[in-house]
């Protein structure tokens, strides 16, 4: 009797289970109040400083009335306008956004999150989100980025690769050192610059410094490189 009772609850606890699974995945996936065309607008490759104009569509497929009660964007380099906040069922705006890419240079993103309410909900937001995307090249370029000083180095000395990449030729106009304990040295050739760590003035609890390079771009006239001791 008691081994009947046994399997007689292991059954019914499966067919629970398989019919709570069967509910869970045959729930619909949430989807946002509005939709925007397109959700991401790709501007390929671009210059540094750029400001790229963006138009996309917003519309409300539902039935109920929709409100856009908060604009979010990833950065202030992102200036959204909207032609309407208030979109009647199967009503449709007008998202102009207005992308300073700046200084930036390398793949980089930004985008804009459209905060909404729905006239047939009660204290439910949900969000729809337009992207930018972009290839920002940049005039010129520094390799490698950052310099690393380790104790296993078997020397304390470093040569950073600088190329212009710009139609007009970018030069160098000074470097910078921001700590005692680093000097730099123009290469002859002009392909770059070597960067020297004197260990005996580097301070035995800092970790890090930079080298400030002056250019003559007139889109990036500094860059820092920063230099690392480990």
């Amino acid at each position: 009797m008691w081994q009947q009772r046994t399997i007689t609850l292991a059954a019914a606890l499966v067919a629970l289970a398989g019919a709570t699974g069967l509910a869970y995945l045959s729930r619909a996936p949430e989807v946002g109040d509005l939709g925007i065309e397109p959700a991401e607008r790709d501007f390929g490759r671009v210059s540094q400083n750029e400001r790229l104009p963006a138009r996309f569509r917003v519309v409300n497929p539902n039935e109920a009335t929709v409100s856009i009660v908060r604009v979010v964007k990833t950065c202030d380099c992102a200036k959204p306008r909207l032609s309407q906040t208030t979109l009647g069922p199967r009503q449709a705006a007008t998202l102009d956004v207005t992308w300073e890419v700046g200084t930036r240079h390398g793949p980089s993103r930004a985008s804009v999150t459209l905060v909404t309410a729905s006239s047939a909900r009660s204290g439910e937001f949900r969000h729809a989100q337009a992207t930018l995307v972009a290839d920002v090249q940049a005039d010129f370029q520094i390799e490698p980025e950052e310099v690393v000083f380790k104790a296993s180095n078997a020397g304390d000395r470093q040569f950073v690769a600088f190329a212009s990449l710009a139609s007009s030729k970018i030069e160098i106009l000074g470097l910078h050192p921001t700590h005692a304990a680093l000097a730099v040295e123009r290469d002859a050739a002009g392909a770059g610059f070597w960067v020297s760590l004197n260990r005996g003035k580097w301070p035995a609890d800092r970790q890090g410094a930079e080298v400030i390079v002056e250019t003559s771009s007139k889109t990036e006239p500094r860059r820092t490189l920063v230099v690392r001791v480990e």
